[in-house]
């Protein structure tokens, strides 16, 4: 999602249901990829994907 955004938790919930869904083949690995590929974004990014956008769109002015 994204601190203080509207659209951001609804982007960050269309991306935790895809990323679930292409899991459904592994389903003993799902929960520990899922909480490792989150974990990587809070520590990547803290203010959620919304806030990589942002930073990316700042650096293209």
């Amino acid at each position: 999602g994204g601190l203080g955004t509207l659209i951001g938790p609804i982007i960050g919930a269309g991306i935790v249901t895809l990323i679930l869904e292409l899991m459904r083949f592994a389903p003993e690995l799902r929960f520990i990829i899922w909480t490792v590929a989150l974990i990587a974004v809070l520590v990547i990014e803290p203010r959620g994907l919304m806030g990589l956008i942002r930073r990316i769109q700042g650096g293209r002015k």
